[in-house]
């Protein structure tokens, strides 16, 4: 008896059948991946936390923080005082630098972070301030989380001006928000780049800014093709905001005192104004996301 061939016929069916599986199923694949990274962020966030919170209980109050009224965003002030540096305080608590790190935003802590005389140092070297090449270079180290504890800065409307600080010895109120997925705008960089958040957002792309030094900082979402003022408007208290639609589908995740890590929208979020710097904007959860 002839074993029986597939034709043509049917090995284009089969194929046709097996492309239209693909098709619907990538997308769903793509998105359960970008799900279990948003899950992976909620991870390192609650881990900075139970860090950031156990310094606290032995030291009865949060580490300084790098910039405390500039950029959230920052692990380390390349300055020659070593109070600028953040691993100097959380040494024992948080030595993975993965910990202040999106994954959907695509880091990698063997990334390249600084040069120094010929010698190369990765993200999380950098970190650890190996060899003390942070504190003698003129490079501040981002990380891709807003960090408020001890962090001062304020919001202002047209009626009043209101502050935020993290909450360490001297703050006020009944903050509790301890860390955010970032969201910032920077009217002094180029167009496409001054948009940026650690997660996705309308029209974005992951991309790269480099340093004073050349050397590239951990990814950010930024817009793809857009004119920054594209994408302002002002709202009725004369507040600067983006526009309905940027931030719309973002989701960000925030760690707060007791250990919790929620996920808020990116339009549930307030603008904060670095102390003294107007062109530099922060977006955080308003009120009722961070008490």
């Amino acid at each position: 008896m002839k074993n029986k061939a597939f034709t043509l016929i049917e090995l284009l069916v089969v194929i046709s059948i097996i492309a239209l599986l693909m098709a619907i199923l990538m997308p769903a694949l793509g998105k359960a991946r970008e799900q279990a990274k948003m899950t992976v962020c909620m991870s390192n966030m609650k881990g900075a936390v139970t860090a950031v919170t156990a310094y606290h209980a032995d030291n009865y109050d949060y580490p300084p923080h790098p910039t405390s009224g500039a950029r959230p965003n920052l692990l380390a002030r390349t300055k020659a005082d070593q109070d600028t540096i953040l691993y100097n305080y959380l040494k024992g608590y948080v030595d993975d630098v993965t910990l202040f790190n999106c994954p959907v935003s695509g880091f990698d802590k063997t990334t390249i972070a600084i040069t120094d005389g010929g010698d190369t140092y990765t993200y999380q070297q950098a970190y650890t301030n190996k060899d003390n090449v942070v504190s003698d270079n003129n490079i501040d180290l981002n990380c891709s989380y807003a960090l408020y504890w001890n962090f001062k800065s304020y919001y202002q409307n047209s009626r009043n001006v209101e502050s935020f600080m993290g909450p360490g010895k001297r703050s006020k109120g009944d903050n509790k928000l301890l860390i955010s997925d970032y969201m910032g705008y920077y009217d002094q960089l180029r167009p496409n780049q001054s948009w940026v958040c650690s997660h996705k957002f309308n029209g974005s792309a992951v991309a790269r800014a480099s340093n004073d030094a050349g050397v590239e900082d951990p990814p950010y979402h930024v817009l793809k093709d857009a004119n920054p003022s594209d994408n302002i408007e002002q709202d009725r208290d004369g507040f600067t905001v983006p526009k309905d639609g940027l931030f719309g589908k973002t989701e960000i995740n925030c760690g707060y005192i007791d250990g919790s890590v929620l996920r808020c929208k990116g339009t549930d979020t307030i603008q904060m104004i670095a102390a003294g710097k107007q062109w530099s904007w922060q977006f955080m959860p308003d009120k009722d996301h961070w008490k």
